[in-house]
């Protein structure tokens, strides 16, 4: 005889026990956490409503919306503080890469088209 054959058990429960007792512990807890933030938020909500009794409403002003005059007195030097801001950094990036914007350049124009059909600079069709 084997010596598995003549130990004994020592489960107290079989599996289908364990589960049965596994759901009805499962259900317990979820019922208690269910229950708990129901009563939680009841808790909570009539702590709020006593804090709002006691705080005292202020009297709202209506909104000044300015008049055309007084914009266009807030916006008088904007157009040109911009263009002189754009020129100042117009001029700063062309000094940073060197090139020169002041030096005139004379172009010579053909007298004549290179070819008959020369398109709008032709003046000889008309």
């Amino acid at each position: 005889m084997s010596s598995a054959t003549n130990q004994p058990k020592l489960f107290l429960l079989t599996r289908g026990e364990l589960l049965i007792l596994s759901m009805i512990s499962i259900l317990l807890i979820s019922i208690g956490f269910t229950l708990g933030v129901h009563l939680g938020k009841q808790l909570g909500s009539q702590m709020e409503a006593s804090k709002i009794a006691k705080t005292t409403r202020i009297q709202t002003l209506d909104d000044q919306v300015p008049t055309r005059q007084e914009l266009q007195e807030q916006s008088q030097g904007a157009q040109t503080l911009i263009q002189d801001v754009l020129q100042k950094t117009l001029y700063d990036e062309v000094t940073k890469s060197g090139l020169r914007l002041k030096t005139p350049r004379s172009v010579e124009l053909p007298k004549e088209s290179v070819s008959s059909n020369a398109g709008a600079t032709n003046s000889k069709n008309k």
